[in-house]
């Protein structure tokens, strides 16, 4: 059985300071709506995280996911 660190897991129950008002929150529904193809959702997530926090990692990600997704689908854009 693996040892447990009893600070870790103090505020494991009810998260402090997530929710709506919290960047990690949006980052966290980002990746969420990411591995679920919801493409829209996502963006709009890191759009929030992005909202709160100009200098927000969320930037990066939604870079990221903007190259994945100009590399899979070049089309995209062309009728």
């Amino acid at each position: 059985m693996a040892p447990t660190n009893p600070s870790s897991s103090s505020g494991s129950s009810s998260p402090s300071g997530s929710g709506p008002h919290d960047e990690q929150y949006y980052i966290e529904q980002g990746k969420h709506y990411w591995q679920q193809q919801d493409i829209p959702r996502c963006f709009a997530a890191y759009d929030a995280a992005i909202n709160l926090n100009p200098n927000s990692h969320a930037v990066q990600m939604k870079a990221m996911a903007m190259q994945i997704l100009d590399f899979y689908y070049k089309d995209r854009f062309n009728p």
